[in-house]
């Protein structure tokens, strides 16, 4: 039996898992499944920290369309071209939200997987949902500025499952040249003082974006510094949320929601 975790509110989790088969009309869970004795482990936690350790399991490919009819329409042909059942939704707001019928998949590389697969398809979507973590809205989950509820907008039941490529994440290591490496034992010298002294609320954007700019600064690959920076922020007593992370990174490598300025 697999497990998802479950919220009422994505800034107060408190690990609580519940089987996939149940399907709350309210609230958020997790993207991915957790089998049941790493859902058990979770639970008795407390807490909703430090999850891609676990393996994860999952038989869907979610994409989340921030940018709702500016992107959204130009990549369904791309999408219906898989020959895979889909099903696109109404977030309640501008979003949408699209869900691929895909082969089950397991193992702690799938998420990675999942990234690798959106990207490489070259689609106009939230690359920072696939992560082990992630939560996503419920179908039926009122959306808290327009009061709309997520919906199913269209369903296309054609087609068979999709099997998506395992990929497996590769820990790359720059090549410095000497002023890069300069600024390596800089950034590494930062990282070590945001691990050992955590900085207080309302500083630590500017730790992460500080820290991620080091790092851009001595060579270090967007991806890298990302995996980098989750680390950290994973290791303190208050995390920040994972969209705020990314933002801050996304801001240190000079990325805004239409790409490298």
């Amino acid at each position: 039996m697999y497990f998802k975790e479950f919220s009422y509110d994505t800034n107060k989790r408190f690990g609580t898992m519940i089987p996939i088969s149940e399907r709350p009309d309210t609230g958020y869970c997790s993207l991915y499944y957790f089998f049941e004795k790493d859902a058990q482990e979770i639970m008795a936690q407390g807490h909703s920290r430090d999850f891609k350790r676990f393996p994860v399991a999952s038989n869907r490919l979610v994409m989340d369309y921030d940018n709702g009819d500016e992107t959204i329409w130009n990549d369904i042909p791309k999408i219906a071209a898989l020959g895979a059942p889909f099903r696109i939704y109404t977030s309640g707001g501008k979003g949408y939200h699209v869900e691929i019928l895909t082969e089950l998949m397991k193992g702690t590389h799938v998420p990675y997987s999942h990234k690798v697969f959106v990207r490489n398809m070259g689609l106009a979507v939230d690359m920072g949902l696939y992560r082990h973590e992630r939560l996503f809205s419920n179908p039926g989950r009122v959306h808290p500025k327009t009061g709309n509820k997520k919906r199913v907008l269209m369903e296309f039941f054609d087609g068979v499952p999709l099997k998506i490529p395992e990929s497996i994440p590769v820990k790359a290591t720059p090549v410095l040249e000497q002023e890069d490496s300069l600024m390596f034992r800089q950034a590494v010298m930062r990282l070590n003082r945001a691990l050992t002294d955590e900085p207080e609320i309302g500083n630590r954007h500017n730790t992460i974006w500080g820290v991620a700019k080091d790092f851009r600064l001595a060579g270090f690959d967007l991806d890298i510094t990302m995996e980098l920076m989750h680390s950290l922020n994973d290791s303190w007593e208050k995390q920040k949320e994972t969209e705020e992370v990314e933002a801050a990174v996304n801001q240190a490598y000079l990325i805004n929601g239409a790409g490298v300025v």
